[in-house]
Order: structure tokens, then sequence, then C-alpha cells
């Protein structure tokens, strides 16, 4: 990709691929942005990385308030992928029930992507007693045989997902089973934002089906693009002609707009970057009725993680 000279990138990938790519990003100096929500991103401290969804330490936050406070539940397990993501989301949910809650949960159970039976995982979380558990994975498949072999087992207790529990891909292979969870997703279809509604309408129209975070995201990431190409003048007018800037004066033109993003409007909500740019701070928490996601509570994190 780098050898054709990109002023930008928009990357559709996992939080390992984003950090094992941070190296090459630095060196090359690319505005790049990226939908990875792994915290540990972020401690990069890339100056050329912007994230467009809402990072692990924010959603573990949104999660574990969840829990204790709207929930009512204090005895907790969690089960996660051994990946990045997975662990990394596992690691700020304890950290953040510790210090706010001074809870720790009661077992802690993880596997490795690809696993096709969660048995002992989930049979270890029934006897530990807990009320509810927390489950961090990005992996579709996974995600639906530990929502089957759930309710297979008979563990009944609530289930509270990553935003990839909510996936349509999960939906269509949990089917019934998915019935009854929570996930903290991008996005609710009743935000009766405008800017959303707009956005979900044409996506339908186009496609004839519901769209999910990753076209929510490459969506809202391409307007942003145009909208900081615009503010950053990387393209010029010179009578009737129309000419770009040097590459590397063009992608530190568009790097520093995108730093200066204050309150652009998208369809997933209001983008203004961070100290780590991070460029979004609003989700859903939802729960699945009749395998849809139907809207329980809609949460800015700018007020409601402090």
């Amino acid at each position: 990709m780098l050898s054709q000279h990109p002023i930008l990138a928009l990357q559709i990938c996992r939080s390992s691929i984003v950090n094992a790519v941070h190296p090459i990003i630095l060196e090359e100096k690319v505005p790049t942005l990226f939908g990875a929500t792994a915290w540990s991103i972020s401690e990069l401290k890339n100056p050329w990385y912007f994230r467009m969804r809402v990072n692990d330490k924010d959603t573990a936050a949104i999660i574990a308030k969840f829990i204790v406070e709207d929930l009512k539940k204090t005895k907790i397990a969690s089960l996660h992928d051994a990946d990045v993501f997975g662990q990394g989301g596992d690691e700020e949910t304890k950290k953040y029930l510790k210090s706010k809650y001074g809870i720790t949960p009661i077992t802690t159970q993880k596997y490795t992507s690809g696993t096709k039976d969660f048995t002992a995982q989930l049979l270890a979380i029934k006897e530990s007693g807990a009320e509810v558990v927390y489950c961090w994975g990005t992996n579709s498949e996974d995600n639906a045989i530990i929502l089957r072999q759930f309710k297979q087992l008979g563990l009944q207790m609530d289930l509270i997902g990553s935003a990839a529990y909510c996936s349509s891909v999960t939906l269509d292979i949990a089917g019934t089973h998915a019935n009854g969870i929570y996930s903290v997703y991008d996005f609710a279809f009743e935000d009766d934002r405008p800017e959303l509604q707009h956005w979900v309408k044409a996506y339908r129209t186009k496609y004839q089906e519901d769209p999910d975070f990753w076209a929510l995201y490459t969506y809202d990431g391409t307007k942003l693009i145009a909208d900081a190409a615009k503010r950053a003048g990387i393209v010029k007018k010179d009578g009737n002609k129309f000419y770009i800037m040097p590459l590397q004066e063009a992608r530190e033109a568009l790097a520093k707009a995108l730093r200066e993003t204050k309150g652009y409007k998208g369809a997933a909500g209001t983008y203004s970057a961070d100290e780590y740019q991070n460029m979004i701070r609003q989700l859903a928490v939802v729960r699945i009725e009749e395998s849809k996601p139907r809207l329980v509570k809609l949460v800015n994190l700018e007020e409601d993680t402090n």
C-alpha cells in the first residue's frame, strides 16, 4: 500500500495488526484512520494514528458500570479471547471494577480464537456462582458458539459482550441463542439523530440489509477525511486548474486538521480528537430481542465515565 505513496490510510483490521504496523506508519508519517479498539494502541502515542471507534478503556468502564449500577450484580465472571483485544479489554474492565467498586471477578476464563468447544470455560463460570459474565471477543464464530453453548449448558445469568457479540454476522450464526444478551455497541437503530437515520436509510436502500459497525466507522471515516482535507486546504485552485500539495506537506496538513477536529457530527455521534487522537466517545448499550439489537441506553462517555 505505502509503495503507492498515499496521502492517508483507512485501515479495516484488528488491534493486533494496527499494533504490528505502528513502526511503519510512524516512519512513513501517513495519517491513518482505523477502527481497532485496544487501549494499547493509544499507549503507542503514534501521532499519525486516529481512532474512529470508542477505545476499550472507555468501553470497559461502560460494561463495568452497567453491570454494577444497572443490572445490580456484584458476583462477576469474565470470558475473553487471549488475543490483544480480548486480553486488553478484560484487563481494563477489571481495573475499573476494582478502582470504582472494589470488585474483583470471581473467575476469569480465556480461550484461543477458533476454539470449537467452550464447555470447560462455561462450566467453570456456571460453577463459580457468578450472577453475570462479561465477554470480550471479535471472532463472530467464536461468539456464536459461546452463545449456543451458554444456553445449552443452562447458564442462568446475564451476559454482556463486546461489540462483536452484536454484529450482524454473530447474530446470523447464533440465531435465537443470542436473545436476551446485552452488548456495548457503536450505535442503536432507535437513536433518532438525523445523521444516523439518514445513513441507515441510505444503507438499507442500497444493500437491502441492516448495517453494522464496520460499515458505520468506514462511512464516518471517509466523511471526516473529506472534512479534514477541506479544512487543511490540501487541494488548491489556480484559475481553472486544481493541484494538490506536495505529498508530505499534504500528509502533515491533513494530520493537523484531524487533530484539531472538534464537534464534527457523524452518523455514529460527535467526533472530537482527544490527547490520544481517539475521535469519538459515544456508545449504545443494547439487548438482543428476536435476534435484533434493541436500545437499552445511549451513553456519552464524556459525561458518564468521570
